[in-house]
């Protein structure tokens, strides 16, 4: 990893997919109201996208993380390591707290539509939650590991990559009616300003532990 790029500048690819996403995002919830382009969406859906979407969504983290972990270990310091473990937990803090203090009351669709009388095409496998709709957990969490993947590389086909598979799973939870669209923007912004944050932070860190290769 690079520990002195312009975060944006060497990133713009990313940072362009992150725009564009929340600004069509939410012009579209301007247009349609929040609940009528979730119904919208809900209407648009194939056999192919239902087992997709279904199980990317499923296995999707675990896949990312696992890899991630892999690729850090083996090449990476610790100092790299150290701005994953610590963005990726205070994520998780943040997000916890976010939902179970905050947004609590707030539905998720399956059962905010339930209450409304109102049929969604669900896919069976998928289980149905009630609470902590917002922000969406999946969302932030793989906006900010393939932030962490663009901080990696220096290829530029990898970033179109991470920013397309944060895309794909942000829309795979409203896909399957895990989130609102705007429950996934907040996560996404969520995601990346952490580990924006959390890598301005740390770039400038010196210890012996931190620039040690972790697999010498």
């Amino acid at each position: 990893m690079e520990y002195h790029q312009d975060l944006i500048k060497k990133n713009y690819v990313f940072f362009i997919g992150l725009f564009l996403y929340c600004f069509i995002g939410l012009a579209f919830i301007q247009y349609y109201g929040r609940d009528e382009l979730h119904l919208l969406i809900n209407q648009n859906h194939t056999s192919f996208l239902d087992v997709f979407f279904k199980y990317f969504s499923k296995y999707g983290p675990l896949v990312f993380i696992v890899t991630i972990l892999y690729i850090v270990i083996k090449k990476e310091k610790y100092k790299a390591l150290f701005i994953l473990l610590t963005s990726y937990l205070l994520n998780f803090i943040i997000l916890t707290f976010v939902k179970k203090t905050f947004y609590i009351h707030v539905h998720r669709p399956t059962y905010y539509f339930e209450q409304k009388g109102i049929d969604l095409h669900l896919i069976e496998g998928v289980t149905s939650q009630i609470p902590f709709t917002f922000p969406s957990g999946h969302t932030a969490e793989a906006f900010l590991l393939m932030l962490f993947v663009c901080l990696l590389s220096k290829q530029k086909w990898i970033k179109y990559v991470a920013v397309v598979i944060a895309i794909m799973m942000a829309y795979s939870r409203v896909y399957l009616s895990k989130h609102f669209l705007i429950d996934t923007i907040a996560g996404a912004l969520l995601g990346v300003f952490i580990m924006s944050m959390m890598y301005t932070l740390f770039q400038d860190k010196t210890s012996e532990l931190l620039g040690r290769k972790i697999i010498k």
